[in-house]
């Protein structure tokens, strides 16, 4: 199997995204801080835009493999960073149960 190099455009893309998912992370730990009057937590707020960063991007690469434009990739990638663990919950429950477990 041969290792294809993405070009500057891929790269960028790509990071753009992570930028999304990871700001999408970052706007799920101020809701949840707001909305619960919490004290910031460097250790709550870095474990948020991981498990955000990761979900985005698996959002991303759900839409563009479903057909979706740059721009509609960039908002599913920040809903999905937003989301969070809901957005594995749910991928994990579509993905790998059938409705006869359910």
């Amino acid at each position: 199997m041969a290792f294809i190099t993405p070009n500057n455009v891929q790269v960028a893309t790509w990071v753009v995204i992570g930028g999304f998912s990871a700001w999408g992370g970052l706007v799920r730990y101020i809701i949840e801080v707001q909305g619960k009057n919490k004290a910031w937590d460097i250790i709550g707020l870095f474990s948020q835009i991981v498990v955000s960063g990761f979900t985005g991007l698996l959002g991303g690469l759900l839409s563009f493999e479903n057909g979706g434009s740059h721009y509609f990739t960039l908002a599913i990638a920040g809903l999905f960073g937003t989301m969070g663990s809901a957005a594995l919950a749910y991928l994990w429950n579509r993905f790998f149960y059938t409705r006869e477990e359910k």
